[in-house]
């Protein structure tokens, strides 16, 4: 039996009073897979967008106390998805990127000491200066392994 778009019905389903099940690829299958049928190997990141100071790249915060980040190049990102509650602010955001994409790991973090420390050798060999702030850059490389995400 034909429905009006064609298809033939699942007569098990229609007999027994059943809904059939839309088995159909999922969209965003069907947007990433190429014309052969291979679909690209990605990597998921959450966190939560911001902009970057370079230009050509997206910055993705890994957590709210804005300490470290991912510097991602636009190109590289390949399907964007909005918070999963857009009502709160805390939702985070998922970002897939291309496995073979370059990004960079950056983490953020301060350096402060009691004044106490800086005395004898120390306060001669150097002087005195306001709490620094210290910036670690990682460059991602993404393994074959969807999954896993290693840093050089």
């Amino acid at each position: 039996m034909e429905n009006p778009s064609g298809k033939k019905k699942d007569k098990s389903a229609a007999s027994s009073g059943e809904q059939k099940v839309d088995l159909s690829p999922h969209p965003v299958v069907q947007k990433l897979m190429d014309p052969s049928g291979r679909l690209p190997e990605v990597v998921t990141l959450v966190g939560y967008l911001g902009p970057s100071d370079r230009e050509d790249f997206i910055r993705l915060y890994r957590d709210l106390d804005f300490k470290s980040y991912f510097e991602i190049p636009k190109e590289g990102a390949i399907l964007y998805r909005m918070p999963s509650d857009p009502s709160d602010e805390a939702s985070p955001t998922k970002i897939v990127v291309r496995a073979t994409a370059r990004i960079e790991y950056v983490r953020v973090f301060e350096h402060a000491a009691e004044a106490s420390f800086l005395q004898g050798r120390i306060k001669l060999a150097a002087p005195v200066a306001a709490p620094r702030r210290f910036v670690e850059f990682h460059t991602v490389i993404c393994e074959h392994d969807a999954s896993t995400v290693s840093t050089h």
